[in-house]
């Protein structure tokens, strides 16, 4: 099932998709409906289920939804809004909404609305759940098809994660693998590649990178990947 969120909250988008992906459900964010139509234009990307807040910059959750509708007919629509008022309910349900949650929500209840929905929706082809990694273009590509290229210490890291398929790895090996002696090398430079590899990610597709902070251990890449030469 292909889920979008449309949210404009940063840092409760990114707990949103983490909660979902930790699910095993396939999410990505947007923030804005202009974001939102970037995505699925064009027939790229089809959603089957769109989770809408109301307050959103420029067009609404309200309108967003009834175009939504009216363009799929079987797509599933879950309000997440702040707005407890029943007349926004009422408006929501009334203009093409399935479900209407009021935040604060929990990842649990948020779920089973999802997979409630999931058994009346037809989903679209599942992607393979495999990443690639082109070592010698410096890129990496989703399984779904999105790809941006690498840095070499990008590239360096994803690689070094990757050659373990799915454990851990310590901060110590991944300084090692990029060429720098463990005692010398000041470890937020580290913190400042990871964040801004995962930020590059996000911003260009609209979905997190896998890529996990194992604490008191180091990091890991938690999804299926093959290194293509």
């Amino acid at each position: 099932m292909n889920i979008v969120i449309v949210e404009d909250n940063n840092d409760l988008l990114d707990d949103l998709l983490f909660g979902l992906e930790h699910a095993g459900l396939n999410a990505r964010g947007v923030s804005s409906a202009t974001a939102l139509d970037d995505l699925v234009g064009g027939g790229a990307f089809i959603p089957d289920l769109l989770i809408l807040d109301i307050g959103l910059p420029g067009e609404d959750g309200h309108s967003i939804a009834c175009r939504m509708r009216a363009d799929q007919t079987a797509l599933g629509i879950i309000m997440l809004t702040a707005r407890s008022d029943t007349r926004e309910k009422l408006k929501a349900l009334d203009g093409g909404a399935d479900h209407y949650l009021v935040k604060p929500v929990s990842i649990d209840e948020l779920v089973a609305v999802i997979r409630a929905l999931g058994r009346r929706i037809p989903a679209a082809d599942e992607p393979s759940e495999q990443w690639q990694l082109k070592c010698r273009q410096y890129g990496v590509i989703a399984p779904s098809g999105e790809q941006m290229d690498l840095t070499a210490l990008e590239m360096t890291l994803m690689r070094t994660l990757a050659e373990q398929q799915g454990g851990p790895v310590s901060r110590r090996s991944i300084v090692s693998a990029m060429g720098h002696e463990w005692l010398d090398y000041d470890q937020r430079r580290l913190d400042t590649l990871i964040s801004r590899l995962r930020r590059r990610w996000r911003e260009k597709t609209g979905f997190r990178l896998p890529l996990e902070t194992e604490r008191g251990e180091g990091y890991r890449f938690s999804a299926p990947v093959v290194l293509i030469a």
